[in-house]
């Protein structure tokens, strides 16, 4: 994670979007229709969105999250690394009352399958 991590907050449309203002999306991929992840030319995260972020957010941390929580966020941050062909994104959320912290994980998008290099 290069610089500093920015964030938005739409409270109206419910969407949280953290991302590194230093670098420039070049693709995303979409886990499970409500978190998109984007990616940079060299295959690193450079943001995270997540739409009904209230939604995604409670079900991601087993915890309820609200607009107002959401709207009150002082700093966002996320850390992904790969390990054993998996993509692991870590993120914090600074919240007044509370931080809201998880993670999410992926195949890494260079990951090459033993089982499917035989079909390559």
């Amino acid at each position: 994670m290069a610089g500093k991590i920015k964030f938005d907050y739409d409270e109206e449309e419910d969407i949280l979007f953290i991302y590194d203002p230093e670098r420039k999306s070049f693709g995303s991929v979409e886990l499970g229709g409500n978190v998109i992840i984007d990616f940079d030319g060299k295959k690193r995260v450079v943001a995270l969105e997540f739409l009904d972020a209230t939604e995604s957010l409670s079900s991601l941390t087993g915890k309820k999250i609200t607009k107002k929580m959401l709207s009150g966020i002082k700093q966002a941050k996320f850390l992904a690394e790969t390990k054993k062909g998996m993509l692991i994104i870590k993120f914090i959320i600074l919240c007044a009352e509370k931080p809201i912290e998880s993670m999410l994980t992926m195949t890494a998008l260079n990951y090459r399958s033993h089982a499917m290099a035989a079909f390559a």
